[in-house]
Order: C-alpha cells, then sequence, then structure tokens
C-alpha cells in the first residue's frame, strides 16, 4: 500500500504561525527555545513516521524560521518629551469630534527632514485642531511623542500635498463614510462604517467595551467571515448572466476595506477556492488554508506578525479540523443546532492558549454569542449597505437603528456577567495550550480510543493548571507604565492589592486589560483582592471602578491620622496611613499612603501629598533608610520633599510620571543626595529586581 501523502503546505503553514505566535508572546512566556523544539518535533515525528523525505525537512525548518523572523523587534521608547517634527504620510482614517477637531491614523510615513523615525514603517495617530482633512497625502507639523507601540502626532496642523490627491478607491470610501454619518446616528453610523470600511475608530466606548469584554471583536472587523457573508449573498442575488461580477465585486469589498490582511487572506482563499473549483480538483480546506497564508505573505508588505495575525489562523484551523469532525450523530435537527456552538468551541479552543498569553485574559462567552449574532451578522452588512447607497430612505434607516439598539442594550447588559473576560494571570499558557489542543482533539476525533486519550489528558492537564493557580506567588511589587498617573500592584504569597489605578492617559479598560492584567500574567501573580486610592484625582482612580467590576476587588481605606493593616500579602506587612488634608479644597491631601516591610525590603508609596500634609505623614512613619520610595506627585512637587528624603534615607527612588511632565523639578533634590532613580517612562518597574 502506498504511504499516504505529506501535507506539506498545511504543515509549513501550521510551523510558521506557531513560530510566528511564540515570537509575538515570547517576551511575556520566556519561550525563546519553543519554536526550535516544536518544529524539530514535528520533523523528526514524521520522519519517523515514513512520511517525510529528506528534501522536505528544510522547506518545514525554512517556514518556521521565516514565522521567527517575523518577531516584533523591540522599539526602545522615547526619552525626551515630545518634540517639533514634520512629516508627510498617507490619511488611512480620519473622524471629526464634537469640538470641531479631528483623530486619526497616517501611514506611510516619512520626515520632511530626512531623518528615520522612531518606529519605521508604523502608523502614526495625530490629533488636529484644523478638522478633517481630506484624502490622500498630507504634509503634517505638530508635537511627536510615543503612546506604547504607538507614534502620536499632537496639535498636528496638515496640508494636503499637490499630485497627491485621492485616489478612486479612496474618494468612493469618504463618499460612503460621510453618507453613512448623515444618515444614520452616531452609533449605528460609527458600527456600519466599521462593517464596511474596516475603520472602528468611531464607535463610541459604550458601544465598544462590551463587545471587547465579551471577545466579539471580530464580529466587528472586517474579516474572513464578512467576505464569505460578501460572497454567499451575492451568489444568491446575482442573476445568472452576472455572476462573473461575483469575485470583481468582492475584490472591490476588500478595497473598501482598505486592503487590510484579514481581507487579503480571505479574498484568497476565496480565488484559490474557484480557481480549483473549475479546474476540478479537490483541494483539502487546510490546503486553502496554508495557501492563504503564503498569498497574505507574496501579496502584502513584510511586516512583524501581530497577534491578529496568529489568532486567525489559529481559530480558522481550529474550525477546519472541528468541520471534519465526527459531527453529532444521526439527528439531523440537533447536528444542525449543534454545529454553530461547536465551531465557536473550536475557534475558542485555538486562538485562546494565545490571546491568554499575551494578555493574561479568556472570554469564554464569545462561544455561545458568537453564533447568536453571527445570525444577525447578514442581515446588519445588508442594511448598511443599502443605507451607504443613493436614495436610502427610513425604510432602511428605521430597522438598522432599531437593531443596533437592541443589540446594543443587550451586550451591554452581558458585559455585567462575571468572566467579561476571565483574568486568568497565573494560569502557564503552555499548559493552557496543550490542555486547548487535548479538547479539540475530543471534540473532532473519530475513533472512541482516540478521544478517550484527550479526555484523559484534558482532565489531567486541568488539574495542572489548578494546582498552578493555588501555588505560591513571588513577593514583589510593580509600578505601571500609565503615563501621567499611577498604578501599583504589591503581590505575596497568595494575594495581590493595588495602590492606585489611574492615568490622564489611557481609558479604564485599557489600564485594567491591557496594562494590569498582562503585567499580573508575567509575573503569575493573582488578581488584586484589594485596592487602595491614594487620593480621589482621576489619574490616581479612573481605573480603580473597572478593576471592582471586573476583578471583583473591594476597597480599604484609612481614617485621617489613622493607620490600617492591609491583610493577605505574607510576607509583607503593610500598613495604610491616613492622611490629613491642610484644608476641605487641598484634594492632593484627602487619601493614604502604603508602607510595605517584609523580607523583600522595606517601601513607601506616596501618592499627591505634598507640603502641609506630607510633613503630617512623616510624623507616622519612622525614620530610615528605605529600601525604596515612592515619589509624591508624579515628580512636580518639591513642597516637603526634602524633608522626605532626609527623614526616610532611600537606596533608591520611582517616578511615575508622563512625557508631559518633563523636566522633572524632583530631579535637582535627589541627584544632589546621590540617590539612584527610576522612571516609569520605559515600561514597569519591578521591586526586587528581577535576577
Amino acid at each position: 500500500m502506498a504511504a499516504p501523502r505529506f501535507p506539506l503546505g498545511p504543515c509549513a503553514a501550521a510551523l510558521f504561525v506557531l513560530a510566528a505566535g511564540v515570537a509575538v508572546c515570547s517576551e511575556e512566556l520566556e519561550l525563546q527555545a519553543a519554536t526550535g523544539l516544536a518544529a524539530g518535533a514535528a520533523a523528526a515525528a514524521a520522519a519517523t513516521a515514513g512520511l517525510l523525505s529528506g528534501r522536505r525537512l528544510p522547506l518545514l525548518l525554512a517556514a518556521a524560521a521565516l514565522g521567527w523572523s517575523r518577531a516584533p523587534a523591540p522599539v526602545p521608547a522615547l526619552e525626551r518629551p515630545p518634540r517639533a517634527v514634520e512629516l508627510t504620510g498617507r490619511l488611512a482614517s480620519c473622524r471629526a469630534l464634537e469640538d470641531g477637531t479631528a483623530v486619526g491614523e497616517l501611514d506611510r510615513l516619512r520626515r520632511v527632514d530626512g531623518q528615520p523615525l522612531d518606529r519605521a514603517g508604523r502608523r502614526l495617530r495625530f490629533h488636529s485642531p484644523q478638522g478633517l482633512p481630506p484624502a490622500g497625502r498630507l504634509r503634517c507639523a505638530g508635537l511627536l511623542s510615543a503612546d506604547g507601540g504607538w507614534l502620536r502626532l499632537e496639535r498636528a496642523v496638515w496640508t494636503p500635498l499637490p499630485g497627491h490627491g485621492p485616489g478612486a478607491v479612496q474618494r468612493l470610501r469618504q463618499a460612503i463614510r460621510l453618507r453613512l454619518e448623515a444618515r444614520l446616528g452616531p452609533e449605528e453610523s460609527a458600527m456600519a462604517i466599521a462593517l464596511l470600511l474596516g475603520d472602528r475608530g468611531a464607535i463610541p466606548e459604550r458601544r465598544y467595551g462590551p463587545y471587547r469584554g465579551l471577545g466579539l471583536l471580530h464580529l466587528l472587523a472586517v474579516s474572513g467571515m464578512h467576505l464569505w457573508l460578501w460572497d454567499a449573498m451575492l451568489r444568491r442575488s446575482l442573476p445568472a448572466r452576472l455572476r462573473w461580477l461575483r469575485l470583481p465585486l468582492l475584490g472591490l469589498t476588500a478595497l473598501l476595506a482598505g486592503g487590510r490582511p484579514p481581507v487579503v487572506r480571505a479574498l484568497a482563499v476565496v480565488c484559490l477556492r474557484d480557481l480549483a473549483a473549475r479546474r476540478g480538483w479537490r483541494v483539502p480546506s487546510l490546503q486553502l488554508w496554508a495557501g492563504a497564508l503564503w498569498a497574505e505573505l507574496a501579496l502584502l508588505p513584510a511586516r512583524p506578525a501581530e497577534l491578529g495575525l496568529v489568532l486567525s489562523y489559529t481559530a480558522t484551523g481550529a474550525l477546519i479540523v472541528a468541520a471534519a469532525g465526527p459531527g453529532d450523530g444521526d439527528r439531523r435537527g440537533l447536528r444542525r443546532l449543534l454545529a454553530p456552538l461547536r465551531a465557536s468551541t473550536a475557534a475558542f479552543l485555538g486562538s485562546a492558549p494565545w490571546l491568554q498569553a499575551v494578555q493574561g485574559t479568556l472570554e469564554p462567552w464569545s462561544v455561545p454569542l458568537t453564533p447568536v449574532l453571527a445570525l444577525l451578522l447578514p442581515l446588519r452588512l445588508g442594511l448598511a449597505l443599502l443605507a451607504a447607497l443613493p436614495g436610502a430612505g427610513a425604510a432602511v434607516v428605521w430597522p438598522l437603528e432599531t437593531l443596533g439598539a437592541a443589540e446594543g442594550a443587550m451586550l451591554r447588559a452581558l458585559d455585567t456577567l462575571p468572566a467579561t473576560p476571565l483574568p486568568a494571570p497565573r494560569w502557564p499558557s503552555g499548559l493552557l495550550g496543550l490542555l486547548c489542543g487535548a479538547s479539540l482533539v475530543l471534540l473532532t476525533a473519530r475513533r472512541a480510543g482516540l478521544r478517550a486519550a484527550a479526555g484523559a489528558a484534558a482532565g489531567a492537564l486541568s488539574a495542572a493548571l489548578l494546582v498552578g493557580v493555588t501555588g505560591p506567588a513571588q513577593p514583589g511589587l510593580v509600578a505601571l507604565p500609565v503615563g501621567h498617573g499611577l498604578g501599583v500592584v504589591v503581590a505575596g504569597y497568595r494575594d495581590s492589592v493595588v495602590f492606585d489605578l489611574g492615568s490622564s492617559e489611557h481609558r479604564p479598560r485599557r489600564l485594567v486589560d491591557r496594562i494590569l492584567l498582562p503585567e499580573l500574567h508575567r509575573r503569575r501573580w493573582p488578581p488584586p483582592r484589594f485596592h487602595l486610592a491614594s487620593h480621589q484625582d482621576l489619574d490616581h482612580v479612573s481605573g480603580l471602578g473597572r478593576l471592582r467590576r471586573e476583578l471583583g476587588s473591594s476597597e480599604i481605606r484609612a481614617a485621617p491620622g489613622r493607620s490600617r493593616r492591609v491583610p493577605g500579602l505574607e510576607p509583607w506587612t503593610a500598613v495604610a496611613h491616613g492622611s490629613r488634608p491642610a484644608e476641605p479644597s487641598d484634594s492632593n491631601g484627602r487619601g493614604q499612603i502604603l508602607e510595605l516591610t517584609g523580607p523583600p525590603g522595606r517601601v513607601v508609596l506616596i501618592g499627591d501629598q505634598e507640603g502641609w500634609a506630607l510633613r503630617q505623614l512623616l510624623a507616622m512613619l519612622e525614620p530610615g533608610p528605605v529600601d525604596l520610595l515612592l515619589l509624591p506627585h508624579h515628580g512636580l512637587s518639591t513642597d516637603g520633599l526634602a524633608e522626605l528624603l532626609d527623614h526616610l534615607q532611600p537606596r533608591q527612588v520611582w517616578i511615575s510620571c508622563g512625557r508631559d511632565d518633563l523636566p522633572l523639578p524632583c530631579l535637582p533634590l535627589v541627584q544632589r543626595r546621590g540617590i539612584p532613580w527610576r522612571t516609569t517612562l520605559r515600561g514597569a518597574l519591578c521591586f526586587p529586581e528581577a535576577p
């Protein structure tokens, strides 16, 4: 009997995605060697089975190396305050704000003076007081700064470049945008723009937040699902003599969506499928999946792999595997009912390990909700398209507005449920990946013995995850990079506590989901049980409400002039000291500070207390030296700072600040005493430092 044919294309694509995924997560997971081990194990197993020839092994290893080469390059943070620059770029998206200004994104960036940008080839977010700029290439002058992985241009003054006006597609995109904004309300026009043009930037937080918390953002992004729906609708609506228009119309849909990678890969699958059907070839779905990856690499400019690429291919691959599974018996009605839930579960199992690896959360509500909302997606797409056409009236606008209002109310109610998203910072992502893989085999295997083995493996891995959750953590504390604001996490053996969580630069959801939870995952620390506020200014407490709702933390507060023990932080002894304001209007003086004593050292964390309130607190604190002092008021105040430094004699000081705070007035006092200092501008600060 002839040996079975080895699926080289799918295996090479799988190794590429695996390598790219580990590359994306490597900083958090410290699995730099995992790519080589995975590629070597796959090649050895295939060679042992006699399915792999010597000539194919280099191709598989090359695929893994190519995937690893797409690792996002580390980008150094800007060490200087925002600086004036002048550059050119293409307008990628833009929207008007209520105050008459505009925000948007530029790509294809070039400095006018020829100097390189700090993040070459990346997009740039801008804010302009001039209002909406025209489509095409622009010349912009403004203040350049960095915000996480983005460049930001504030106070941008733009000028259209002569001879670089918008192309036909850009003019059509702008016309559709303006027509939707004129006919629909702000929320529904933003939703329609996201579904037709691929721009989610205009969706307000009250509508976007529930999609994010419930794990349903893939329904808002123009992706493979949307293109498959357009393909199905065109097949049914076009008459026989016009069916040749289907692929050109799908191509136009992809162009209107900005030619983003998810659309390119979906269009590649449709074209490959149609080509195979015309030639009479029977191409397996996994071959199409692999073909989409190589088509994407060939058609799009080289760029670092991102989480979106990994999630897209792993979820789609799991869907294909589930579709080839054993089904649900002979009961056709039950099979049809369970098929969408089965597919949603498979997509969740394929993407969950990567999602948890990067941000420390899972999104289990996406499993039951995706099939329900996917049923409404064709209706929403069709109505949005009709609303963008000339002559659309109330017969289109009213159903779309009604559908959106009902959907928004439902999602906002569901967003109050637990586990939206589910924080799992202490779960090892490798074990979770093995559990999801075993569960996928259990879901799709045809052989009873294989299903039994997968079930046993899933049970053992689940027990291992629970043991990992209950194991002791490594005590320490971290100051989060929140810009102008403050957020500190203190972890003991079993619990953790948050001291302030606020920022004037980041929204509460980003503070919790994108900054706090990923840091907890990197440190393998448990979610916080309590939180404390140094005072009630928003740049210190804006994220605490979200923290309380999402993670169920409780507040601890010490009365003015009194001290209160913070429980559960062994081996730390944690005491909150209440501060007294100098007068009722002294908002910075109303609150508390946190003192920690334990084997890692003695630490004093201070909010914005200064002057009279700070001197009152000194009477409650034993003299130094202390191992670490968090300076008050982001390093901006010097009233009482000299007395504080002389009383506590810190061995090092931290400053939580933003780039707009530079230069820091506190530094001369610190440097004159020879005290080492660090800021959160370069990233999170950890004590004690990792060896």
